[in-house]
């Protein structure tokens, strides 16, 4: 299966083009007129060099919440949703190729369409895995309301550092800060909980975050 997905993100990236800009209405069209290419690197399922789905299930009893109801905002083609019993789980990608291909890999999950603008599924937890770092400056505020209004805890995973931005790179990276996530999240009661980080293999010497916030009561 995953030959198949990687022959067709070869011929997807063929013909892609850079986003013009970085309103909501054009990252939407980009990432919709890309098919699955910029889903996961071509090279390899597991980009971090770690079973992903295995890690994220220790995440998760970690922070306490293994059984969670949780919404995964990006979800792509669902390479993440294993890590989930199906009836404690919904993927939501802007990305309809992403979704179809996740509701044929992954028939017992729960996958759907979603927009930039659009306020997210409710749930236990929200789950962002490398998803906020695609999101531009002028759509982060709005992306982490979003999130806030939606859950009271919520499980971001990034590459943090301002050095990994490339705003007019083919593919748009917005790479931040831990502390300008602790300032989206402080606006909306959220507060960092733990962050727990791992070696990403694919860049040597690069830690990727696990960062969980709650809402303080």
């Amino acid at each position: 299966m995953f030959k198949t997905i990687q022959n067709f993100i070869l011929q997807q990236k063929n013909r892609q083009t850079p986003a013009s800009s970085h309103s909501a209405k054009s990252l939407f069209e980009f990432w919709n007129t890309q098919g699955l290419a910029n889903v996961i690197p071509p090279d390899t399922e597991h980009p971090a060099g770690w079973n992903e789905v295995h890690f994220l299930q220790k995440v998760m009893t970690l922070i306490g919440k293994p059984d969670a109801k949780i919404v995964e905002i990006g979800c792509g083609y669902g390479r993440l949703c294993g890590t989930f019993e199906p009836a404690n789980y919904m993927g939501c990608d802007i990305n309809a190729q992403a979704i179809k291909q996740a509701k044929t890999n992954f028939p017992d999950h729960h996958f759907t369409t979603i927009d930039y603008t659009q306020p997210y599924p409710t749930s236990d937890i929200s789950l962002a895995y490398t998803v906020l770092l695609h999101i531009p400056d002028t759509l982060i505020e709005q992306t982490v309301q979003n999130l806030c209004e939606a859950s009271n805890s919520i499980l971001i995973v990034e590459i943090l550092g301002q050095k990994w931005r490339k705003p007019n790179h083919r593919v748009p990276v917005f790479n931040r800060e831990r502390h300008e996530y602790e300032l989206f999240f402080a606006k909306h009661n959220h507060t960092l909980q733990v962050e727990i980080k791992k070696p990403y293999l694919r860049y040597p010497n690069t830690d990727i975050s696990f960062l969980w916030f709650e809402k303080m009561k």
